[in-house]
């Protein structure tokens, strides 16, 4: 690292943050948009651009649907990405994660209308899920990175840039 990075203080993890790829690791909303499909038993149509339902593909219902995607973000979220976990204590935490989550379905399987056929899928991939939103914890491996971006960010920020951007240059004002 050059030495005006290593002198930059990190910025305080939680206010807002400019960087497009800061707020893009900072979401697994992506992961549960595509889980809440594949739960509803819907596949993306190129031709339309819109999701369809495929007949007798649906694994639950949408309160199953949403009481799942509201648990993972129990686990997954930005407190959990920012944490400072060892590897035991991930573990620990997707041990009880999976024990509760079974419960869940164990206990709502007829209300969220569950097709058992899936119940083991469904619960391994939310489980797997968790597990890797927590393992971004380890270490605090998440918060270096988004320290590490956030100086990369402020250097190439405070490096002398011609007045008025590429515009003034050609006009002539930078």
């Amino acid at each position: 690292m050059n030495e005006e990075a290593s002198q930059i203080q990190p910025q305080t993890i939680g206010r807002s943050m400019d960087s497009d790829l800061t707020r893009w690791m900072e979401h697994i909303e992506d992961v549960l948009t595509q889980l809440e499909h594949d739960l509803a038993g819907e596949i993306y149509d190129d031709e339309s651009g819109e999701w369809r339902e495929v007949p007798g593909a649906r694994i639950m219902n949408d309160r199953g649907i949403n009481a799942t995607t509201k648990f993972i973000r129990a686990y997954a979220n930005r407190n959990t990405f920012f944490s400072d976990l060892s590897e035991e204590r991930v573990l620990d935490i997707c041990r009880h994660a999976s024990f509760a989550f079974n419960d869940l379905l164990f206990y709502n399987w007829q209300e969220f209308e569950i097709n058992l056929t899936y119940y083991s899928t469904v619960h391994n991939e939310v489980i797997t899920i968790i597990e890797m939103a927590l393992r971004r914890a380890i270490s605090g491996a998440e918060r270096a990175s988004i320290t590490k971006l956030e100086q990369v960010h402020r250097v190439y920020q405070t490096t002398e840039q011609p007045r008025g951007g590429i515009l003034g240059m050609l006009r002539g004002s930078g």
